[in-house]
């Protein structure tokens, strides 16, 4: 009777949006222009933010960047 959650995939246990906003962080944008660029609000990216820094171990903002680059997330599947 009630419509069923759709879970959306994930590339090693990041979602699509978190992908996202990764590649608009190491592009250097602040949480504001993420949330514009991505049609959400600010409390919203970061939340999605605080996922990806706990997902990655993530104690700052400039070592999520560091620990997004090397992790792979956003290396091109081959």
């Amino acid at each position: 009777m009630f419509p069923e959650t759709v879970t959306r995939p994930s590339l090693n246990g990041i979602t699509p949006r978190q992908h996202a906003i990764a590649a608009l962080l190491v592009e250097g944008h602040t949480d504001a222009v993420i949330a514009d660029r991505l049609g959400m609000s600010v409390r919203t990216a970061r939340v999605h933010i605080a996922k990806l820094a706990t997902a990655l171990g993530s104690e700052s903002r400039a070592q999520l960047g560091y620990l997004i680059g090397r992790s792979g997330i956003l290396d091109p599947e081959g």
